[in-house]
């Protein structure tokens, strides 16, 4: 097949088509983004030119994708991983975090749990069917996940910070959560990662799933941002080694789509310094009128979904019984200030039982949103600024032109202490990037 014929390839696995030959009007049915259709070529040149683990690292891939992020709120990257790497990651995430115990027990995804994540929390499976586990990527067994996916997306998201104004505040990251869908139709409902200024800035995946095709489920469908909140914007597979990014907040509704086998993620959360510190110092000041507040608020919610999926949410490890939620259900039936006091630290206790690690939010219109789920505060680095950039080929032109740009024009990102070429860090670990990992909320 020509090069005409895999760049249409490219544009109809890009939809979430099967990676079979397409036809012409096949392709032309389901476009890929141009800018996509940009990407792939830039990356198709690196290759060629022998840099195919450090495509995305080269100027034109960094302007390109920073551009688009801020254009368009979203940017994916396919094969940010080579496929010998991508497949060694996905080994060790399945049988090390998600099989084994290596970062702790792996849980079902939670939702609610307020702002800060510490409120009351419940498990829903018919809303959110994923079972997580969170890591360093220091623990025995997990130091690939630290080199290939959180060093080389914390570089990437930093080469970014001079093009996209809305990256510069972000100066720490989450841990990584390791996820699986269990197929069976589990997916997750419509929501957004950061609903309530929680600090979350931008939201980054690396999907692992070799040889997804249509029909496996698990794709992100992506909505425009308000006052077009309702309306489908993409449907993005979960392909082998595609780096998906888009912004955390209301800018990127998005849901998952139901699964039909196993459907493996890792997703890391960038911080934006000034949010968090208000955020934090907002539940720090929080009162116990306040918190009763949101727990009435969630109280509510999981009637409604208890209601919408026929299915009992587990609440602290037990079915959300009205012993239990009695206080909240009461107050958000109007029930009086002394009977709610007296309810309220009768129900004490499953407060306690219910803050474990920190989930997920609901914005008012009964959407689900994800609150934040883990946090530090230790200051980052000022980023070294890059030399001079030498001119590179625009990422406009298509393969053929591009290939016939000649390698004087091609270089490397001269920002060598963020991240270095292959020859010159043989054996030798990445450097950070200077994001400082958050520790997991309890």
């Amino acid at each position: 097949m020509g090069k005409k014929g895999k760049r249409k390839k490219k544009a109809t696995r890009s939809r979430g088509v099967a990676p079979t030959a397409p036809t012409a009007s096949a392709a032309s049915a389901i476009p890929a983004p141009s800018w996509h259709t940009q990407l792939e070529a830039l990356r198709v040149m690196y290759t060629a030119l022998g840099k195919d683990e450090w495509w995305w690292i080269m100027d034109p891939s960094i302007e390109l994708a920073a551009t688009t992020l801020r254009e368009q709120h979203y940017v994916y990257l396919d094969h940010f991983l080579t496929p010998s790497t991508a497949a060694a990651l996905r080994e060790v995430v399945k049988v090390h975090a998600l099989e084994g115990s290596a970062c702790g027990p792996p849980q079902p995804g939670h939702l609610a749990g307020g702002k800060t994540g510490t409120s009351l929390k419940y498990v829903l499976p018919a809303a959110r069917g994923d079972t997580v586990t969170w890591c360093s990527g220091q623990e025995t067994a997990m130091g690939l996940l630290e080199k290939e996916m959180l060093l080389k997306v914390s570089t990437l998201v930093s080469e970014m910070k001079p093009h996209v104004p809305d990256l510069e505040g972000i100066g720490s990251r989450s841990k990584v959560m390791c996820t699986v869908y269990p197929g069976e139709g589990a997916g997750y409902r419509y929501h957004c990662d950061n609903p309530n200024a929680n600090g979350r800035r931008l939201t980054g995946i690396l999907y692992l799933n070799p040889g997804w095709k249509k029909g496996d489920g698990g794709e992100l469908r992506v909505f425009h941002g308000p006052p077009r909140e309702k309306e489908e914007r993409e449907i993005v597979a979960p392909l082998m080694a595609r780096l998906l990014l888009f912004w955390s907040d209301k800018r990127v509704p998005h849901e998952v789509l139901a699964s039909h086998r196993m459907r493996y993620a890792c997703t890391v959360w960038f911080f934006d310094d000034e949010e968090k510190r208000v955020a934090d110092r907002d539940a720090a000041a929080a009162s116990t009128e306040m918190e009763e507040e949101e727990r009435v608020r969630i109280a509510a919610e999981i009637d409604k979904f208890e209601g919408v999926y026929g299915q009992t949410a587990q609440v602290g490890g037990v079915e959300a019984a009205e012993v239990e939620l009695g206080a909240s259900r009461g107050a958000a039936a109007g029930a009086s200030a002394p009977v709610l006091a007296a309810a309220a630290a009768a129900a004490a206790v499953e407060v306690v039982v219910a803050a474990a690690e920190a989930n997920e939010d609901e914005d008012s219109d009964d959407r689900l949103y994800d609150a934040q789920e883990e946090e530090a505060d230790v200051a980052t680095p000022e980023r070294v600024p890059p030399a001079a950039a030498t001119p590179t080929p625009p990422a406009t032109l298509p393969v053929e032109v591009l290939r016939a740009s000649t390698a004087a024009e091609v270089h490397e990102d001269s920002d060598d202490e963020l991240i270095a070429a292959p020859a010159r860090t043989a054996g030798v670990p990445l450097p950070a990037p200077g994001f400082t990992d958050f520790d997991e909320l309890d």
